[in-house]
């Protein structure tokens, strides 16, 4: 079987293939399936590669735009992967890992080598993220768990990014408790526009949908 994102597609907004259709698919690997007539046909990309420059095993993953484009005006994506430890871990160690990343200059169609992005740990077993780019704040968000000691999906945190995800800041805790799956969405073309979270929470039992600020106030050095 194949599985999708999970947190959604997205549409280019600039370029030679303005409004193509990308999904983020994971099943022998993790590649786009995408569209350049509206969802009549699909085709699909390459995988990504992981920093040994084999195929990087298939996990939940996303994507999004990051602000900057190429020559041509193709809008350069960032890719969000999740990163599993190993399952045979002895009882209390938590095999730390972080979320892996990679960028594509082609519309999806290939990816760059992946690299660990150290300020978005992973749990133990790992877990899906949302990924978004807000045209208003020019930031990148991205929502997932952030659990004391990297152990259980709890403490649903977003983060932000300024410079196509080479770095990320604390932005908001969505949640302190037990929260896992997210989904991310930028609620308007305002420049300070409310982003959207979907999310479950308390182990699965509820789910949620809240609206973030992202509005900012500065204060003098």
């Amino acid at each position: 079987g194949a599985g999708t994102g999970h947190a959604g597609g997205i549409q280019l907004s600039h370029g030679p293939h303005k409004g193509r259709l990308i999904v983020p698919v994971y099943s022998g690997g993790c590649y786009i399936v995408y569209s350049d007539d509206h969802g009549a046909s699909w085709k699909m990309g390459s995988t990504i590669r992981d920093a040994k420059g084999e195929e990087a095993a298939a996990q939940e993953w996303a994507i999004a735009e990051t602000g900057s484009y190429t020559e041509d005006g193709t809008p350069i994506l960032l890719a969000s992967r999740r990163n599993t430890p190993p399952h045979d871990l002895p009882s209390g160690v938590t095999g730390k890992g972080y979320r892996l990343q990679a960028l594509s200059y082609d519309g999806g169609l290939s990816w760059g080598e992946e690299w660990e992005a150290r300020q978005l740990p992973e749990p133990i077993q790992g877990c899906e993220g949302a990924l978004v780019w807000h045209p208003g704040t020019k930031k990148l968000y991205f929502s997932h768990p952030d659990p004391e000691l990297g152990l259980l999906r709890t403490n649903l945190k977003i983060w932000s990014s300024a410079n196509m995800g080479a770095t990320w800041e604390n932005h908001a805790v969505v949640w302190p408790g037990a929260a896992g799956y997210s989904s991310l969405v930028v609620m308007g073309n305002e420049t300070d526009a409310e982003l959207g979270v979907y999310y479950d929470r308390n182990n699965h039992s509820m789910l949620i949908f809240e609206a973030q600020s992202v509005s900012f106030t500065t204060v003098a050095a």
